[in-house]
């Protein structure tokens, strides 16, 4: 018992000062929450994980498609289509793609996937993730 509580006491004091999750410092600090932070109140946010983005912001973002349906195991049939419907609310910028990146959320489509399907371009990046807008962002 006295060897889990060295190993496991140390773990804890960590997770207790720098957080764990998407409570850690390096995100509550993430220069990409800050930018989604500076974004107008009116813009349309998608995400491959609008649960962090509301966390960590307070703001609500839809999901992206799922490309894959792992509850019947197979392909989206609709995938295509509604990232096609997504892009039609980034035009003019009235929205934005917040692609964070993160391992382990299989069902979401990848970045290859959506910039094959639309004129995407990075206006953010760090290592947490990027900042999609349709066409030049400007």
């Amino acid at each position: 018992m006295a060897a889990y509580a060295r190993v496991t006491l140390p773990t804890l004091r960590s997770y207790n000062i720098q957080g764990i999750g998407f409570s850690s410092v390096a995100w509550r600090n993430s220069p990409l929450i800050e930018a989604v932070e500076g974004e107008p109140d009116n813009l349309i946010i998608y995400s491959n994980a609008p649960d962090a983005i509301y966390l960590l912001t307070g703001r609500r973002a839809s999901s992206l498609p799922r490309k894959f349906e792992l509850a019947v195991d197979q392909a989206n049939p609709d995938f295509s289509k509604e990232v096609q419907e997504i892009g039609q609310h980034l035009l003019n910028d009235q929205g934005l793609i917040v692609f964070l990146a993160l391992d382990g959320r299989l069902s979401n489509p990848s970045e290859a996937d959506l910039t094959s399907l639309l004129p995407l371009t990075v206006t953010f990046q760090d290592a947490e993730g990027k900042i999609y807008r349709m066409g030049s962002g400007q």
